[in-house]
């Protein structure tokens, strides 16, 4: 099977790639996909022999309601007009002011007016524990009026979760200028050439008051032009890269292993303990304010380099006793010939300090 690349000189913002098979038998699969060059968006697909006639004007149809639907969120005006004219759901939610942007049953994905000057594209992905209106300041695009000129803020979901209704709904509001770009697990704000590295904000469960707290937010906002360009002028972002910071490395590595000569000595005395769940869930909430489960995805590198750099801390057992389970230095062999306490080994210790590298967080950062 060939494949080509072209555009059509007539339809300059129309992307084809054509499949061709050398195989006479397989003709029938030879077929021109045509996809719309700003947005990335699959406007159809012809087959060979079908002609050009009817199926091309679909594509073409399918390639001006895109361009419609776009021009919607190309500026603060526009985005007002879109909520002036979209009817309100009625029945139950008719004081909710429930505007949906595109098919009404899926009303969660909305534009919502906080005031004259500032409105939010809304996905529906409320944080635990907050109203509609609490999660506006979370809102994957927001639009504001200021006195030198209008603004979009656009964000992510939160870490260290996934959300495909983030991600679509990124690619589906954003300024027909702009794409939403996923590229090897790290997202991009792509416009034109340019990439805009836009990382997940940080944010924790608070128990004290029954909702999910924002610790560090990741926005990148543009202010947009009359010429319908856009200009970023927020600050770049941090993106940790493959790898590791060579300073953090030769400053906490030999803590590392003193951590686990020490847990060597003092980690038998834990006996079968570890096997467990709630004792290892007390130590993992001790050293990270998480379930063990997810302790060492969601913990605080200062909060663990606090505990590596003393020796006396009050926590510093906790650590080394939920990383070693988590290195897997806790004997896990079958019931029938397993001791089920801690068994030290240096496939254990090559573990263990992997663990305690992605806690501390050695990692090498670059603004992006």
């Amino acid at each position: 099977m060939a494949w080509s690349e072209s555009v059509d000189p007539n339809y300059p913002e129309i992307r084809m790639e054509t499949y061709k098979s050398d195989d006479p038998t397989y003709k029938h699969c030879n077929r021109t996909h045509y996809y719309d060059i700003p947005t990335r968006r699959h406007l159809g697909c012809i087959y060979e022999g079908d002609g050009k006639g009817k199926e091309f004007q679909e594509v073409l149809n399918r390639q001006k309601e895109i361009v419609k639907m776009n021009s919607r969120f190309s500026s603060f005006d526009n985005v007002a007009k879109m909520y002036a004219d979209i009817v309100p759901l009625r029945g139950k939610r008719k004081t909710e002011d429930v505007r949906p942007i595109w098919n009404r049953r899926y009303h969660w994905r909305r534009v919502a007016k906080i005031n004259d000057n500032k409105y939010v594209l809304h996905d529906g992905d409320y944080i635990v524990g907050r109203t509609f209106e609490e999660s506006c300041d979370l809102a994957p695009i927001t639009w504001e009026r200021k006195a030198d000129g209008d603004y979009m803020t656009v964000r992510n979901c939160h870490a260290p979760y996934y959300s495909m209704s983030r991600y679509a709904f990124l690619s589906d509001a954003l300024p027909r200028t702009m794409w939403f770009k996923i590229d090897n697990g790290k997202h991009y704000i792509v416009e034109g050439a340019k990439e805009h590295y836009l990382p997940k904000f940080k944010a924790h469960y608070d128990s004290n008051v029954g909702k999910h707290v924002v610790d560090e937010d990741m926005t990148i906002t543009f202010k947009a032009h009359a010429d319908g360009t856009f200009e970023r002028v927020s600050g770049l972002l941090p993106m940790k890269v493959r790898r590791m910071n060579k300073d953090l490395k030769a400053k906490y590595d030999p803590m590392i292993k003193d951590m686990w000569d020490w847990a060597c000595v003092v980690l038998p005395i834990l006996g079968e303990t570890m096997h467990d769940w709630g004792v290892r869930n007390a130590h993992a909430e001790k050293v990270s304010g998480r379930s063990a489960w997810y302790w060492d995805r969601e913990t605080s590198a200062e909060r663990i380099r606090e505990i590596v750099e003393d020796p006396e801390h009050e926590f510093r057992l906790s650590l080394v006793a939920i990383a070693s389970w988590t290195a897997g230095a806790f004997d896990n062999g079958s019931k029938e010939y397993r001791n089920m306490t801690f068994a030290p080994s240096k496939d254990a210790y090559r573990e263990f300090k992997k663990v305690m590298r992605k806690v501390i967080d050695i990692s090498a950062v670059e603004l992006r």
